[in-house]
C-alpha cells in the first residue's frame, strides 16, 4: 500500500511538470515566416526588412542553399528559481484516504530551496526538400540547492520531421521524451505525436494557425491517446494560443481526460509579458478502493527584463476529493542567457 501511495504521488508530481501541452509553448518559426511574408505584400521593403524575411523563409526550408543543408544553433542560460520540492519527497506530512491515515517520515517529506543552475539547449536541422526538414532539440539543465546542495538533473529531446503538404499546409510526426532526476524520485515521459497545419490570413499584421492533433504520452509503457485542436493568432504586436485535449479512458491513475490551455504574449514597456494559464481534469481512478476525482489549475505570468534575462511566478493547484491531497504549489525563477 505504501509503494502504490509513493507512485501515485509521484505522478502528482509529474502531472504538474508538464500540464502545459508542448505546441503553447513552443516557438514557431513558421508563424512568424508567414507573418512576415503577410506584411511583405504590396509593399517596398527596406534592407532590412528584405532580408529578415528571407532569413525567416531560410529558416522554414522555403529558400535552399545546397552549400547549407545543415543548421545549428545553441544557447546557455543560468538560472536562479524557487522550488518548494527540490528533493522529490512527499510534500503530505498526513494523509487521510476515507478513514486510512498515512503520515511520513521526515526523510520522505518535500523540501523547499533556491536553486542555482546552468541550462544548455540546441537546435539542429536538416533540410531535405522544399519546407522539409529533419529537426532534433535538446535541453539539458543541472540544478544545485543552496542550502543542502541536493542535486537536480534534467534532460528533453525531442525530433521531427516537418514536412510541407502544399501552400502553407503541413503535417509533422513528432517524438519527444524527457527525464527529471531528484533525491528521491526520477520522472520520464516519451510523446509520439503527429500534426496537420494550416497558416492563412490576408490581412497585413494578421496570421492565423490551426492544428489538428493525434498524440500518444508513454507510447513505451501503458499509452494514452489523446485528440486535440490548437488555434494560434497574431494580431499585430499580440499573440494568442488556445488549445484543448480530449484523452482516451485507460486503466491507470492520472489519465488526463481534458486539457485545456491559453497563453497570450503582448509588450509592458517594450518589453515581451506572456500570461499563461491551464486547466487539466483527470479521468475518475481509485486510490485503496476509493474513488478519486482530481484537477489541476495553473498560471504563470513571464517577463523579459532584457533580451538576456526573464524572469517567471507561476502558481499550480491540485484540487482533489480527498481533502488532504490538495495543494497550491507557487514557484519564482530568474534566467540569465550567456550566448
Amino acid at each position: 500500500m505504501i509503494n502504490k501511495l509513493r507512485h501515485y504521488l509521484i505522478l502528482v508530481l509529474a502531472s504538474v511538470l508538464v500540464i502545459f501541452p508542448v505546441e503553447i509553448l513552443a516557438s514557431d518559426q513558421r508563424m512568424d515566416a508567414y507573418f512576415q511574408l503577410n506584411n511583405s505584400q504590396n509593399r517596398i521593403l527596406l534592407p532590412r526588412e528584405f532580408n529578415l524575411l528571407i532569413n525567416r523563409l531560410h529558416e522554414i526550408g522555403f529558400i535552399q542553399t545546397s552549400a547549407k543543408p545543415t543548421s545549428f544553433d545553441a544557447a546557455i542560460t543560468f538560472t536562479l528559481r524557487y522550488d518548494q520540492n527540490v528533493n522529490g519527497g512527499n510534500r503530505y506530512r498526513e494523509i487521510d484516504v476515507n478513514g486510512i491515515n498515512f503520515t511520513t517520515t521526515e526523510d520522505q517529506l518535500s523540501q523547499e530551496d533556491l536553486l542555482f543552475g546552468i541550462r544548455h539547449s540546441a537546435t539542429l536541422k536538416h533540410f531535405y526538400g522544399y519546407g522539409k526538414y529533419l529537426q532534433f532539440d535538446s535541453d539539458l539543465r543541472k540544478e544545485r540547492a543552496m542550502k543542502d546542495h541536493t542535486e537536480i538533473s534534467s534532460f528533453a529531446f525531442s525530433s521531427c520531421s516537418k514536412n510541407n503538404i502544399e501552400n502553407w499546409d503541413f503535417i509533422d510526426v513528432c517524438y519527444s521524451t524527457s527525464n527529471t532526476h531528484k533525491q528521491l524520485s526520477n520522472l520520464s515521459s516519451d510523446i509520439l505525436s503527429i500534426n496537420f497545419l494550416r497558416y492563412s490570413g490576408t490581412n497585413p499584421g494578421r496570421a492565423t494557425r490551426s492544428t489538428f492533433e493525434l498524440k500518444a504520452l508513454d507510447v513505451f509503457s501503458e499509452p494514452q491517446m489523446l485528440i486535440g485542436t490548437s488555434l494560434y493568432e497574431i494580431w499585430g504586436a499580440k499573440h494568442f494560443h488556445l488549445s484543448g485535449h480530449i484523452g482516451k479512458k485507460i486503466h491507470v491513475s492520472r489519465a488526463p481526460k481534458v486539457i485545456l490551455a491559453a497563453k497570450v504574449d503582448g509588450l509592458l514597456t517594450n518589453r515581451k509579458l506572456s500570461l499563461a494559464s491551464s486547466y487539466t481534469e483527470y479521468h475518475p481512478s481509485t486510490l485503496f478502493g476509493h474513488s478519486l476525482n482530481e484537477s489541476i489549475r495553473t498560471l504563470s505570468v513571464q517577463y523579459k527584463l532584457s533580451p538576456k534575462i526573464q524572469i517567471e511566478f507561476s502558481l499550480n493547484k491540485l484540487k482533489s476529493n480527498i481533502h488532504s491531497l490538495n495543494f497550491l504549489q507557487p514557484s519564482f525563477s530568474i534566467n540569465f542567457g550567456l550566448f
